[in-house]
């Protein structure tokens, strides 16, 4: 058996087809969606260089460096004699990857830009070292193949421009934008997820052609989504603003998960064409991961085995928690997004908190769910008893 997995820095839903977009194209994306488990309601555990972080621990909030108590996922993997390949974009942003010890690890270099060749930038070389590696006989058993990209950048101008005539029957005359202002563009930002789109076919088309060979498991997820669809050189909220949800937001902490099993007949039929609604989050990768293999859960692991969640009739979990790599934390439940900002002299929030009392956090936001979908109508002064309740669930997680 084997397991491949492709991670991203940061790629949003709501720029994919099967996700709800009406215009951007991605039709590879959409054609694995249609066939696979889809789950709607995918959270980082955390944003910034830590996101990620829980796809290798199965835990929350992890330290930069891993303590020697918590057993990394790849660790487990080769204990139990499973072969493990990393091919790691170099451009990527998340850390800690080389303190996961892979069996062997090939980072691939590559380059964004309007002038730059489509089979040269970072996720086509990306693919094709994929590609080349999983066509390489192996002699192992089981295998793991984990390809990470980094955040899909400014395309070459064959895709940069892929939209402007969509926009122009808008009465957007992209004509009249300077190309030196190209990367500021919605347009341009929608042709680099078109782009990654073709890479993921021709990986897609080969990962058909060996699960004839094998059972595989194929998981392409993200360790957080994108808050803005301003192009690329959108300014970053300052993580010490007064507003928590300037980086906690739906858009921000939401990002796609796709799980298909190919060649594995009839036992794994009931993963095909799956809409998943359940809260999962990037914890979970560690547990599905064992659980493809058949070993057994890691201890101190709090995450579930998406292989169990897509098939099961109710969530396991309520609710969601995440943070950033400061203050801000937050808990998402169906009916609300509470978003949480501890003062300064604060790292914790007391058990016995009460709306309003000096152990109060510094600022608290409240966001109706699933209708506010941009986190714009604040509720927290008129719901103050739906507040104190989700500030204490807060208060009782690992944050």
């Amino acid at each position: 058996m084997q397991a491949i997995v492709v991670t991203f820095d940061r790629l949003a839903t709501r720029l994919i087809g099967c996700y709800g977009n009406e215009w951007i194209e991605t039709p590879n994306l959409d054609r694995l969606a249609a066939a696979a488990t889809v789950f709607d309601n995918h959270f980082a555990d955390t944003v910034g260089p830590n996101a990620g972080r829980a796809w290798f621990t199965g835990r929350h909030s992890c330290p930069p460096a891993l303590p020697d108590s918590v057993a990394n996922v790849i660790a487990l993997l080769r204990q139990a004699s499973v072969t493990t390949e990393l091919r790691l974009a170099s451009s990527s942003h998340l850390s800690g990857w080389d303190n996961l010890n892979f069996d062997r690890v090939v980072q691939t270099a590559g380059d964004d830009g309007l002038d730059v060749d489509p089979n040269a930038v970072p996720i086509a070389r990306l693919v094709q070292s994929g590609v080349s590696l999983l066509r390489e006989p192996t002699p192992a058993t089981n295998r793991l193949v984990w390809l990470h990209a980094p955040e899909p950048g400014l395309p070459p101008e064959g895709f940069a421009t892929l939209y402007f005539e969509d926009f122009e029957e808008r009465g957007l005359p992209m004509a009249d934008v300077p190309r030196e202002d190209w990367p500021k563009e919605i347009a341009v930002a929608a042709g680099s997820v078109s782009l990654v789109d073709h890479w993921i076919g021709e990986l897609l088309s080969q990962i058909t052609i060996l699960s004839q060979e094998q059972p595989t498991l194929l998981i392409i997820t993200a360790a957080r989504g994108r808050s803005c669809l301003e192009g690329f050189l959108a300014e970053v909220p300052s993580v010490r603003g007064p507003a928590p949800s300037d980086l906690l937001r739906d858009q921000e902490i939401k990002s796609p998960l796709f799980l298909s099993i190919q060649g594995g007949g009839e036992r794994f039929a009931d993963f095909n064409a799956i809409r998943c609604p359940h809260f999962v989050q990037t914890t979970d990768l560690v547990p599905t991961l064992l659980d493809w293999f058949g070993l057994p859960e890691s201890p101190g692991c709090e995450g579930i085995s998406l292989l169990k969640e897509a098939l099961s009739v109710q969530s396991t979990r309520k609710q969601v928690r995440f943070g950033d790599d400061h203050r801000n934390l937050g808990i998402r439940t169906n009916e609300w997004n509470c978003l949480v900002r501890l003062a300064e002299d604060h790292r914790s929030i007391a058990a016995d908190v009460c709306f309003g009392d000096a152990a109060w956090p510094e600022v608290v936001q409240l966001f109706s769910k699933p209708d506010d979908i941009w986190d714009v109508t604040d509720q927290s002064t008129q719901q103050p008893e739906v507040c104190e309740s989700l500030v204490r669930e807060l208060a009782s997680s690992t944050y």
